[in-house]
């Protein structure tokens, strides 16, 4: 828990401190799965980022339009 809270501190000036979203799309209440119904593709994003997404050619990753 202690390094994730470490992480997420990176994320949260886009995110929200408890996920609610700002420039960045909403985490909470279940958002993150509407962008990311599958696991594996939310840890892909965090581990790899956008730059991984843009070189694929994916340039509206995890829409959930």
């Amino acid at each position: 828990m202690g390094a994730g809270v470490e992480v997420y501190g990176n994320c949260s000036s886009c995110h929200g401190g408890s996920g609610e979203g700002g420039s960045g799309r909403p985490l909470a209440n279940g958002e993150v799965n509407k962008t990311f119904p599958h696991i594996e593709d939310q840890l892909r994003f965090v581990y790899f980022g956008t730059e991984a997404y843009n070189v694929a050619g994916v340039t509206n990753y995890g829409d959930p339009n």
